[in-house]
């Protein structure tokens, strides 16, 4: 009877954080989006201003994308056209695949094994392994996170100037990914 009871017991205090931990799990996407949309927070005496904080990550995202050469070349404008004719998608899927096989590109001059590349393409482990650095991190999972919406199907249209646009910044940071690279090697 006393096992009975401390189970009941054991069971009443861990309850709420398991289902805390799976409404969180079930609604991982929502709750992402909403914290973004957080302007600030306060706690007692500890306060937080979020919306300072992301306009300044986002101007120095821009500039540091504006400070780079465009790769705007001829062959990759036409390309862009091609594809966004064809389809916005496939544009936007045809662009992270340009992405990995840049990252790919500088796993093989740092002699990593190529059944270790999966694990590159998350951007932290790109970042702890210079292969970008942290200011690059924000593009890099902003262009994943277009991507992973275009190929699971979370994005009902991605029209042509979306998608058009998409590539070029994808351009643009391999443009940075190649630069940053080539000046460590």
């Amino acid at each position: 009877m006393e096992i009975f009871k401390n189970v009941i017991a054991l069971v009443q205090v861990i309850a709420w954080p398991v289902v805390a931990l799976i409404i969180a799990i079930m609604f991982k996407e929502q709750i992402r989006d909403l914290i973004t949309k957080i302007k600030s927070a306060k706690l007692k005496d500890f306060s937080i201003e979020l919306s300072e904080a992301r306009e300044a990550a986002e101007a120095s995202i821009r500039s540091n994308l504006k400070s780079q050469s465009s790769p705007s070349t001829p062959q990759l404008m036409q390309e862009i056209k091609q594809l966004v004719d064809i389809s916005p998608k496939l544009l936007v899927l045809e662009s992270w695949a340009k992405i990995e096989q840049a990252i790919m590109n500088q796993l093989v001059k740092r002699d990593i094994k190529k059944e270790d590349f999966r694990k590159y393409l998350d951007s932290r482990t790109l970042a702890n392994s210079y292969i970008i650095n942290y200011d690059d991190m924000k593009i890099y999972d902003n262009l994943m996170s277009v991507r992973n919406k275009v190929i699971h199907n979370r994005v009902s249209e991605i029209d042509k100037d979306q998608a058009a646009e998409y590539a070029n910044i994808a351009a643009k940071f391999i443009n940075i990914l190649n630069i940053e690279n080539d000046e460590i090697s």
